[in-house]
């Protein structure tokens, strides 16, 4: 089921900036910060984007979360009923989450011959797998939060001819 509260989708978002965030020594410059908000929350940036206040990390955070709450915003009303933007948000949840998901496996498979040979070195297999899985399974949950909110926020919507909805994925 769909969570009725967007403050779901926004926590997730916020999420997803502070991750790419971290991945930022230091201050990112205007340009970083434009083309995070163009691969991630929408196509087109406000004319008066260059003049916004980007002095500090916390000042960053809160102008792309706005950008993202107003996308947010224009999809809900661009698909208009509540039951097709349901439907549009279960459709990205899932999709992010089959991606995430097939990653994970190869990753697993991987790692479980690349672990094999560390038992040569006198370490516990069955430990080294379980850490480095669980480290996986985390990244895999942060890149499902990332992906999801990437595919709701530039996801195209075409409505068919019988009243319904086709997406089409970012």
């Amino acid at each position: 089921k769909v969570p009725e509260d967007d403050s779901y989708y926004f926590v997730m978002e916020r999420e997803a900036v502070d991750a790419w965030l971290e991945k930022i020594p230091g201050l990112p410059s205007v340009d970083a910060v434009a083309r995070y908000c163009l691969d991630n929350i929408t196509y087109r940036l406000p004319s008066s984007f260059d003049l916004w206040d980007f002095s500090t990390r916390d000042r960053i955070r809160d102008v792309v979360l706005s950008l993202a709450r107003e996308a947010f915003a224009r999809k809900k009303q661009e698909i208009g009923s509540k039951e097709h933007f349901a439907l549009f948000l279960r459709r990205m949840l899932l999709r992010a989450l089959d991606d995430a998901w097939v990653e994970q496996v190869d990753y697993l498979q991987q790692l479980r011959s690349a672990v094999a040979g560390r038992q040569y070195a006198q370490k516990n297999v069955i430990y080294e797998y379980h850490r480095e899985a669980y480290a996986a399974f985390v990244r895999m949950e942060q890149t499902v939060k990332i992906q999801a909110m990437r595919g709701i926020l530039l996801g195209e919507v075409i409505r068919t001819k019988a009243g319904g909805i086709q997406v089409r994925m970012p």
